[in-house]
C-alpha cells in the first residue's frame, strides 16, 4: 500500500474530498510515487475509490491490470476486472495468474487486506493537517499487528513519509519459485545489520553489531580480495537473507581441522535474515536451489560440506531437510565451537 493521510488519520473528508492533499504539492516532487507505481503490476481498489478515479481527466492506472473489489460490478471502462469475495481468494487467483506486486488502494479494502495479513509493505505519507473527521485509513484489525520501520523521510513541504514492513500471515505458504539470488554489493550492507542482530540469528552470526564491523567483514568479499562469494537472497523482489560459499582449498587451515581433503569441496552458509521468513520451511528449498544455480553449475564442484554449530538445532534440521547427511562432529572448529559436518553431493541434488 502507498497512501497519504492527515496527521489525525483520515484519507478523505466525509464527502470524499481530497483537495487538501494539494497543500504539499511541489513542482517536480512526487514523493516517490512514480518509482512505486512502476514497480507494481496489479492495482486492487474498492468501489468508492474506483468511482472517484473514473472522474479524473485521465485514467491513472494505464498499463496496469486493475481489479475492482465490489459486490456491484459494472461494465468495464478501461478493461478493469471485478471481484466479489474474500481477499485471500483474490490473492490466490492473481498469484496463479502471475501476480508479482500489487498496489492496494481504498480505506475499506486496505483494512480488509491488513486484517487478512496480506499487506507486506506500507508506505504512508503524513500530510501536515488535522481534518477532525472523515474517512479513516485504519480500522480495528482484531489484534495487534507488529510493524518494522524500514525508513522515514521528511520533506520541505512538511510531509513525512513512513515505510513499514508488516508481518505476513504465518499460515501463508511461501513459494520457492519466488526466490532469486544476486551478488552482494556495498549498497546492501545496511540490510545485514538488523539481520545479524535479530533474535533468531544473533547467537549464531557474530558478524558485527555495527555497520562499520559488517563493512570490514564483507567489503573484502565484495571487492574480490577474499575468496568467498556472497549473495543476497530475494523473495518476490524483497531482500530476505544472505548466502555465502567458498572452496575449502582457499581456506587450508579450516580444511585441515575438518579433515577435508578435496580442495574443490565447498562450504556454504545461509541466513534467513528477515524474521517474518524465518522458521517457515523456506530454508531447505532456498539452499538446494542456490547450490543448483550458483555452485554445482561449475563441474569441478561436486560436494558441499556445511558446518553448523552443534547446538544450532534449527539449522541442522534445515540442512537435513535439504538432503545433507551427517559426516562427522568436530569438537573445535578453531574458534572454540563444536560443529557438526553435513555433506551433500551434486549427484544427490535434485534441482527444485
Amino acid at each position: 500500500m502507498y497512501i497519504a493521510m492527515s496527521l489525525d488519520g483520515f484519507i478523505a473528508r466525509p464527502n470524499g474530498d481530497i483537495a487538501w492533499l494539494a497543500a504539499v504539492a511541489r513542482e517536480g516532487e512526487d514523493y516517490g510515487y512514480r518509482r512505486f507505481f512502476d514497480s507494481v503490476d496489479t492495482i486492487i481498489i474498492g468501489k468508492k475509490t474506483y468511482e472517484v478515479v473514473l472522474g479524473f481527466d485521465s485514467w491513472p492506472y494505464a498499463g496496469k491490470r486493475v481489479v475492482v473489489v465490489t459486490h456491484e460490478p459494472s461494465p468495464p471502462v478501461h478493461d478493469e476486472q471485478f471481484y466479489s469475495g474474500p481477499p485471500e481468494g483474490l490473492v490466490r487467483r492473481l498469484s496463479l495468474e502471475g501476480l508479482q506486486h500489487a498496489y492496494i488502494d481504498g480505506a475499506g479494502l486496505i483494512q480488509q487486506f491488513i486484517a487478512a495479513r496480506l499487506v507486506r509493505r506500507a508506505t504512508i505519507s503524513i500530510i501536515p493537517v488535522l481534518l477532525g473527521e472523515g474517512v479513516r485509513l485504519f480500522g480495528n484489525a482484531g489484534r495487534d499487528l507488529p510493524l518494522r520501520l524500514v525508513r522515514s523521510l521528511s520533506f520541505e513541504s512538511g510531509l513525512v513519509q513512513l515505510e513499514y514492513e508488516l508481518e505476513p500471515a504465518l499460515h501463508a505458504p511461501l513459494d520457492a519459485g519466488k526466490l532469486a539470488f544476486r551478488r552482494l554489493t556495498r549498497e546492501d550492507l545496511p540490510l545485514l545489520l538488523p539481520w545479524f542482530n535479530a533474535p533468531h540469528a544473533n547467537r549464531w552470526y557474530g558478524r558485527g553489531s555495527t555497520l562499520e564491523a559488517i563493512a570490514a567483514e564483507y567489503m573484502p568479499i565484495i571487492d574480490g580480495t577474499r575468496p568467498t562469494r556472497a549473495y543476497l537472497v530475494h523473495y518476490d523482489a524483497q531482500p530476505i537473507g544472505l548466502v555465502e560459499w567458498c572452496r575449502f582449498g582457499d581456506y587450508p587451515d579450516v580444511a585441515a581441522i575438518y579433515g577435508v581433503e578435496d580442495p574443490d569441496s565447498v562450504n556454504c552458509d545461509v541466513l534467513l535474515g528477515e524474521p517474518a521468513f524465518a522458521h517457515r520451511g523456506l530454508g531447505p528449498a532456498m539452499l538446494r536451489r542456490f547450490l543448483a544455480e550458483h555452485v554445482f553449475q561449475e563441474p569441478r564442484f561436486e560436494v558441499c560440506i556445511i558446518d553448523p554449530e552443534l547446538e544450532n538445532h534449527s539449522a541442522i534440521r534445515c540442512y537435513e531437510k535439504a538432503g545433507f547427511r551427517y559426516l562427522r562432529t568436530i569438537p573445535d572448529d578453531g574458534e572454540g565451537n563444536p560443529v557438526k559436518l553435513l555433506r551433500l553431493a551434486r549427484s544427490e541434488l535434485v534441482s527444485d
